[in-house]
């Protein structure tokens, strides 16, 4: 008898919820993570690169965007905060995962919350620039390119809403 693989443990659903400026240094900690282990298209793991792409993504940086008026939402997956993701007007600025949680639905989870809460200030249309990373990802949801982008300034994208 040929033995059974072993049933992959199910993970705890995603939950989209607004941020808080407690998440703060958590949501620093997973951009930083997900930057430097997740985009090595963008930057070529070059330290200098990725110094300079982390040095502002701190505790503070958060908590001053909570101050402002963009949307700020966090994923959490059993009480711990695993992604982010932020709009301003019907910009995407922000999605970021955590690297253990990637291909987990979480970056998807926090997109359509982010397109939907663009849909509810009025906008029939949302824009991002993407990381070359990230390239894929939205275009299998619906986004498309607009120019051709550079890896430093990122590639313009669009959708309908």
């Amino acid at each position: 008898m040929t033995p059974r693989a072993p049933v992959p443990v199910l993970q705890a659903p995603v939950t989209i919820r607004p941020a808080h400026l407690q998440d703060a240094e958590a949501m620093s900690a997973i951009r930083i993570a997900s930057i430097t282990a997740l985009c090595a298209p963008d930057h070529d793991n070059d330290a200098d690169t990725i110094a300079a792409w982390i040095a502002n993504k701190d505790g503070a940086a958060f908590r001053s965007m909570l101050a402002s008026d963009a949307t700020l939402l966090v994923a959490e997956r059993a009480g711990r905060v695993v992604g982010l993701g932020g709009a301003r007007g019907a910009t995407v600025t922000l999605n970021y995962v955590d690297p253990g949680c990637r291909f987990a639905g979480v970056s998807t989870a926090l997109l359509a919350a982010l397109e939907a809460a663009i849909a509810a200030q009025g906008f029939a249309s949302a824009n991002l620039d993407s990381t070359a990373t990230a390239l894929r990802f939205y275009a299998e949801r619906g986004w498309r390119q607009t120019g051709p982008g550079s890896h430093l300034a990122g590639y313009p994208m669009v959708k309908l809403l």
